[in-house]
C-alpha cells in the first residue's frame, strides 16, 4: 500500500503552474474539486496534500479552504485549515450555499415572519401600467427589482405546465 507522502508527491508532480496556483489535471468530484486514490478510498486531493505535508490527520469536521479561490489548485501555501461551521458561515455570507430550493425556503420563511408576499407583489408589478420609477417609489422597492419582475427574472409567473392542454 502506498503511503500518503508518496501519493501527495505524485499529485503535486502532475500539477501545472498557473501563476501561484498548482492546477490539478486529474480526477475531480462533481463540484470540480481535486480527488485521488488515498490508499483506502477516493479522497479529497487537498486533504491528502495537507495531511502528507503537515503530518496531521484531519478530523471529519475539518475543511481546507483555498485563499486563491481556484477550484483545482493544490498549492499548500494557498490552503487554510478550518472547520465546517466556518465554511457554512462563509458560504452564507457569499451566497455560494444558496440553491434554488434553499432560496425558495428562505423566501417562504421571510414571508411568514414579515407578512411580505413576493409573488403577489410581482403580479401587481407585472399588471401595472405605471412606470418602473413610480412603482418602485410606491411599493418601496428598487427600480431594478421592478425591471427584473417585469422581465420574469425575479419572481417569475409559474403556472401549471398542463394549463391550456385541455382535458380529453
Amino acid at each position: 500500500m502506498t503511503d500518503l507522502k508518496t501519493i501527495a508527491t505524485r499529485m503535486l508532480g502532475r500539477c501545472t503552474e498557473e501563476g501561484d496556483c498548482l492546477i490539478w489535471p486529474g480526477a475531480t468530484n462533481p463540484k470540480g474539486l481535486p480527488v485521488a486514490w488515498g490508499g483506502r478510498a477516493t479522497a479529497s486531493g487537498r486533504r491528502i496534500v495537507w495531511e502528507a505535508l503537515t503530518g496531521q490527520q484531519l478530523q471529519p469536521a475539518d475543511c481546507i479552504l483555498m485563499t486563491c479561490e481556484c477550484v483545482r489548485c493544490l498549492n499548500f501555501a494557498h490552503m487554510r485549515k478550518t472547520d465546517r461551521s466556518a465554511v457554512i458561515r462563509l458560504g452564507a455570507k457569499t451566497g455560494s450555499h444558496r440553491s434554488p430550493k434553499r432560496a425558495h425556503k428562505l423566501r417562504q420563511a421571510y414571508a411568514a415572519r414579515t407578512g411580505y408576499d413576493g409573488e403577489a407583489l410581482a403580479a401587481e408589478v407585472r399588471s401595472s401600467t405605471q412606470t418602473g420609477v413610480e412603482l418602485a417609489r410606491r411599493l418601496g422597492i428598487s427600480t431594478s427589482a421592478v425591471s427584473k419582475m417585469r422581465r420574469g427574472e425575479a419572481w417569475p409567473a409559474v403556472g401549471s405546465p398542463f394549463a391550456g392542454l385541455g382535458a380529453l
